[in-house]
């Protein structure tokens, strides 16, 4: 099966140890805090396809040799049979205050060591506290699958981070 290529990207202010996470406003996403990404167009790199959602979705801009690649995850959904391929990075330099869109709420900034497990993807508890585990620095890269049943529940999981 083809997976879709989606990206994510954690704002993360390294003076206050913080990230900026911020909720979809509809959909299946809506009300779960996140960064902030989405799909990658056919004409874009991976790269400038996740600079473009954050423009989009925080309305920040930043230079893709910024963007520090910290996980990559591949979501099986089989019940309705869309994979997707997720790319996520950090980013601790950008231009512009992130700020509401017609997508996303306005961010709210928590502690690096404290976030919303229980309002976030069931899911991003298995493998988020491994790319922040070794904040300032986000040494190593995770590596993953997770498998939803039809409810998106987490029913099967093998997350790894590799420290470089």
């Amino acid at each position: 099966m083809h997976a879709q290529i989606k990206t994510l990207i954690y704002l993360v202010d390294l003076t206050q140890s913080k990230v900026a996470l911020a909720a979809k406003k509809y959909g299946a996403p809506k009300g779960k805090p996140n960064g902030y990404g989405g799909a990658v167009e056919p004409n874009e790199t991976i790269e400038e396809g996740a600079i473009r959602e954050l423009y989009e979705e925080a309305k920040v801009t930043a230079n893709p040799n910024d963007l520090r690649l910290v996980a990559k995850i591949l979501f099986e959904s089989p019940h309705i049979q869309e994979d997707v391929l997720l790319y996520a990075f950090i980013l601790t330099k950008w231009q512009g205050t992130p700020q509401e869109t017609k997508e996303m709420t306005t961010p709210t900034w928590y502690n690096l060591n404290n976030l919303p497990f229980y309002k976030m993807w069931p899911s991003d508890r298995y493998f988020v506290p491994l790319i922040f585990e070794k904040a300032p620095k986000f040494s190593g890269l995770v590596f993953g699958r997770l498998v939803f049943d039809k409810d998106f529940n987490v029913k099967f999981y093998d997350i790894k981070k590799y420290i470089n």
